[in-house]
Order: C-alpha cells, then structure tokens, then sequence
C-alpha cells in the first residue's frame, strides 16, 4: 500500500462504529417468491358422515358413519358410481350428491318396509345364488351383497320347500363359484362357516365360525340334516359350510331352539345347530340345469379365502304392515 491508502485505511478502522447496516440479500432472495396455490378443502365430516349413512341405507358398505373418508368408504362411492353411470372417482362431488340424495329420498318416499337377511353362495357363472328357502319368502324385493361389493337385484327362479332351498337369478356374473365335495362327511370333521349374521351388529363384510361335524343326521335321524358344533346366529341361515379343503360340504339352516328345548328339559343347548348336506343341495341343483359347483375342483383352497369369494347378504325387502 502507499502510505496515502495506508493512512486512510486507518483513519477508517479509527473511525468506525457498529451500525444495523446488512448486506445485501443474494439476487435469488431478495426476488419475489411465487404464491402456493390455493388448497382446496376436502368434505366436512359431517358431510362424510351424511354420505356414508346414505350409502348404508342404500345397502353399500361405506363403514361406521364416523366422518372420515377412509378407503372402505372410498370403494362404497366407487361402487354407487359404478352402478349409477357415473365417473369412478371415488371423490365426494356435487354430482355425487346429487344422485346419492335423489335416491336415498326416492327409498324413504317409498314408505316404511321391513327388511330381513341371510346367506347365500354363488353355484353358477352367471351369477346364480343358493340359499335358504325360509330366507326369501314372501319378499317383495330381493338383493344379494357380495363383501364389500354393491348390491346386486336378484329374483326366486325355484324352492325345495322340504329341503329349504332356493335358488336366486343374479343380474351379474359371479366373481367365484363354490365347488361342492362329493365324498361323505366323517364325525368330529372340522367344518368352517361363513356368512352375515346379525345384521347391523357384527361385521358387514362376515363372520367366520369354526366347529365340528357331531353327527350324520340331523333331528329323528333325518338322513338330509345334520348337526355342527359352530356358533351360528340369525343371518348365518343360506351360508355355506365348508371343509378344511375349502369345499362345500353343507348349507347352515338353523340352530336349535335353546328356549324351547330348555322349558321341554329344563337345560340349555349349548351349540347345536344344524346344516343340510352337501348331497341334499347337490340334487336340488343337478335337478334344475346347474352344474358348475357339482363337479369337485381339482385344485383346493383356504376355506376362509374361498367363502369369502363365493358369499353373499341376502335381504329380503317387505312391505311393513299397515296400522
């Protein structure tokens, strides 16, 4: 340095104090930051809530009306736009509501009914359901529910009144078809039942009960019946009971009446409930053109998996009585 900028750098570093001076921001800061756009709010629980107690009523599975929009309630909207010709979004929109609300008004101008529900399982690719018959008597209307799927119109097409088997028309192919076993059943055989009992109050998607074969006939040593220690209860009624192979060995149609038999007695049942036969059901479907679930599979599977895959609610919608 000279000695002119020598002396001028001191007489600056003499001279200076601390200020609030800064630097100035990097040009890529101090340039004005772009907005965020806007985050478009989704439904209001209580919007939710209104939704999945519409699809409920409607006979879709939307889950608890809790007001979340989990994934159960995202396929229950798919599965309403699906059948309603609408895009699959699984969003709650205004067209949604729209049709969600016309239709739940539609049903409650109807007038009031009653509902009842069972079991069945599909015995056929076009969508054919085998139940109980004492399930879709006297119904004015009839539809089939398959887990987690969309409720499906079916029709009676034919009774076994004796037996207490019907057969129902689908509008929609089967997704699976049960495949009946064609050997006899042995005692203390395990047997898996699956179906939809107590409506409203257990699962909507059904219940599993496991038990036992406890006899080769049922009540008077009826040849067409026999007994399983599995708890069933009202709903179970049509479902199909199951070997450890995953096939179907019997049709669940009742439990033993534990208040009458313990005014007869003066004890309580425990666990007797009764099923007809594999071979029982099997006539009463070769008899009317039914083939697909007579044949035994040649590949087995999980019970559990497999009835899941063939069952389905049956409810029977009635007129209620006029006061």
């Amino acid at each position: 340095m000279t000695p002119d900028e020598l002396a001028r750098a001191q007489r600056l570093a003499r001279d200076w104090r601390p200020g609030t001076a800064t630097a100035a921001p990097p040009p890529e800061l101090s340039a004005a930051t772009p907005a965020l756009p806007p985050v478009e709010p989704g439904p209001s629980p209580d919007l939710v809530a209104d939704v999945q107690r519409r699809l409920g009523a409607l006979g879709y599975d939307p889950g608890p009306p809790v007001g979340v929009l989990g994934r159960r309630t995202e396929a229950a909207v798919r599965a309403f736009q699906r059948a309603e010709g609408l895009a699959e979004t699984g969003r709650i929109d205004a067209a949604l509501l729209a049709r969600l609300r016309a239709k739940t008004d539609e049903k409650r101008e109807a007038g009031p009914e009653r509902e009842r529900s069972g079991t069945g399982f599909f015995v056929s690719a076009d969508g054919r359901v085998l139940t109980n018959a004492h399930v879709v008597r006297g119904c004015r209307a009839l539809e089939v529910v398959p887990p987690g799927g969309r409720p499906r119109s079916a029709r009676l097409l034919a009774e076994a009144k004796g037996a207490d088997l019907a057969l129902l028309a689908t509008d929609a192919p089967a997704p699976a078809v049960a495949a009946f076993r064609t050997t006899p059943l042995e005692r203390g055989e395990p047997v898996t039942v699956f179906g939809f009992p107590l409506a409203g109050v257990l699962a909507s998607d059904g219940v599993v009960a496991t038990g036992t074969v406890a006899a080769l006939a049922g009540p008077g040593d009826d040849p067409g019946l026999f007994p399983i220690q599995a708890p069933v209860q009202p709903g179970n009624s049509g479902g199909p009971g199951l070997d450890a192979q995953g096939l179907v060995v019997s049709v669940v149609v009742g439990k033993l009446d534990a208040l009458k038999v313990a005014r007869a007695t003066g004890d309580i049942p425990q666990n007797v409930d009764f099923a007809i036969k594999g071979s029982v059901a099997t006539n009463f479907l070769e008899a009317r053109g039914i083939t697909d679930a007579v044949a035994e599979a040649s590949e087995k599977g999980d019970p559990v998996r497999t009835a899941r895959a063939i069952a389905v609610r049956v409810v029977c919608r009635q007129d209620a009585p006029r006061s």
